[in-house]
């Protein structure tokens, strides 16, 4: 994983003003003047941007008054201050214009984002005639328009509706220079905002219904009530849920998607949405059903859930879903395409849904094929490892996967081991079992077991990296690592391999008797 220098680092940083009375066209030559100046980056408003487009903050235009849209622009807001600082150390820009209506004001900006004082002052009057100023200020104060230097696509997610109209710069440089566009998006604020439009309630409604049946979890709508507002619509839902599926985990994901949807198709900010499971929803015969058998194992790393996974799937003739290789045959495929930071979140997210993954079972053992090349002894490398963790953070990646293993596992009698199998991936499964084991003893086995395949690593290192690894499985967001409710503990850490599958199998034959 990355980890970010000090912010130090900023007293490289070449900063330059741009400074200009509020209206008098400063985000609308921000553009031409970073490029006359060599500058690849601008802080206008709450936004970094650069080369067109939007890499950080959002916009100050969008808050509700003045005063607001001031503290946005300084960035007196801790998180959001936080967030630039993230993101110029994450881009380590070497000159940056910032935007201001004063000296003091862009001092400010550059105090709060730890930042050195400009190097060069340039000021609207150097670069705009008082015609030009004038005109500015006149579109601004009878119409309200105010310019973001970005496409409109780039700012429109930011805006409930406010947009106006984007607007392309084109500009002939000196002879022998390159010519030189932006484009740049005119909006109106919320604070100055001096029109309306309607989107009809029957817009929303078609939206979630059409999202709820592309869901595997919903299984139908029964009821959907839309209240528009000017800030955008307050949705509340009745609906039905599919058996099998955690309701909490299936309504929390189903929400993220009607808001991200509703977002992105209308510009409107959806306000609130409320969804309420109203029924479960029981597929095809109930006696079929109950001729499948599930058993779902948790635990820590080493505890030995993926030996005894495999030791009761050959004895008693289930099949065995190893969850683990598919998040480490998805972190394989991203290091080889040269991803290995979840700072390409999103292309991480397209490789998992077009990876090709399969277990195959032979008679001594199981096998994981990725793109249908063997790697079963691939995804088991350090880099590997620490990797998988990594993406099965990611919501949509779980989200993924979980529909994969689901998949795999219906109509079957299935054995399956990971983190989340008996919280998430099978909540109602027949067996709920959570082995775990002390820190020392976990990391002791995988420090012999690393020997045994020559993997060079020290017990501290072996013990530090499990200790992380530990910690970033129960405190991830999405699905973390935790004994449900109704799960049989047990503690590995004084047994023998031998004696835990003693456990299991006494634990698997009496809930198997109690079924029939």
């Amino acid at each position: 994983m990355q980890i970010f220098s000090s912010i130090n680092q900023s007293e490289d940083i070449k900063v330059y003003a741009f400074v200009g009375p509020s209206g008098t066209g400063k985000s609308y030559r921000a553009q031409m003047v970073a490029n006359e100046n060599g500058i690849s980056y601008i802080i206008d408003d709450g936004l970094l941007i650069n080369e067109n487009n939007v890499i950080c903050g959002t916009s100050a235009k969008k808050a509700p008054t003045k005063l607001e849209t001031v503290k946005g622009a300084i960035f007196v807001n801790e998180k959001e201050r936080n967030e630039m600082k993230k993101a110029i150390r994450k881009y380590k820009p070497k000159s940056i214009l910032i935007l201001g209506t004063s000296d003091g004001m862009i001092e400010k900006i550059a105090e709060n984002l730890g930042l050195p004082k400009p190097c060069k002052t340039i000021y609207i009057q150097d670069v705009a005639t008082e015609t030009e100023m004038e005109t500015a200020k006149r579109i601004r104060t009878t119409q309200g328009k105010h310019v973001i230097p970005v496409p409109t696509f780039e700012i429109k997610k930011d805006f409930s509706g406010y947009i106006l109209d984007p607007l392309q710069i084109f500009k002939l440089k000196e002879k022998g220079d390159e010519p030189y566009m932006a484009e740049k998006s005119i909006i109106r604020p919320t604070f100055s905002y001096l029109g309306k439009f309607t989107i009809s309630d029957t817009v929303f409604r078609q939206i979630t219904e059409y999202l709820a049946k592309r869901s595997d979890a919903i299984y139908k709508v029964m009821r959907t009530r839309v209240e528009s507002k000017p800030e955008g619509p307050n949705i509340y839902m009745e609906v039905s849920i599919n058996y099998g599926y955690n309701i909490l985990e299936a309504l929390r994901e189903f929400k993220q998607k009607i808001k991200k949807e509703i977002e992105i198709l209308t510009t409107m900010t959806v306000q609130d949405i409320t969804i309420v499971a109203k029924g479960i929803h029981i597929e095809g015969d109930p006696k079929k059903q109950a001729k499948t058998f599930i058993v779902a194992i948790d635990g820590p790393s080493g505890t030995g859930k993926g030996t005894i996974t495999k030791l009761i799937a050959k004895e008693m003739g289930l099949l065995n879903i190893d969850t683990g290789a598919m998040y480490r045959s998805l972190a394989l495929k991203c290091l080889k395409s040269g991803i290995n930071t979840l700072e390409e979140k999103e292309k991480i997210i397209e490789i998992a849904k077009n990876i090709n993954i399969e277990i195959k079972h032979n008679r001594e053992n199981q096998e994981i094929f990725l793109d249908e090349e063997n790697v079963t002894t691939e995804i088991r490398t350090k880099e590997v490892t620490a990797f998988s963790s990594a993406v099965s953070s990611i919501p949509e990646v779980r989200e993924i996967m979980v529909a994969m293993q689901r998949k795999m596992a219906q109509n079957k009698n299935v054995i399956m081991e990971g983190r989340d199998i008996t919280t998430v991936v099978f909540p109602n499964a027949d067996v709920k079992i959570y082995l775990d084991a002390s820190l020392e003893e976990r990391a002791r086995r995988r420090y012999e077991e690393n020997k045994e395949k020559g993997i060079q690593e020290t017990f501290e290192a072996t013990l530090k990296a499990m200790e992380k690894r530990d910690y970033d499985d129960t405190h991830r967001e999405v699905a973390p690592l935790k004994i449900a409710e109704d799960a049989i503990v047990v503690d590995t850490t004084k047994l023998t391999i031998e004696e835990v599958k003693e456990k299991v199998r006494e634990i698997i034959n009496e809930k198997y008797n109690n079924k029939k």
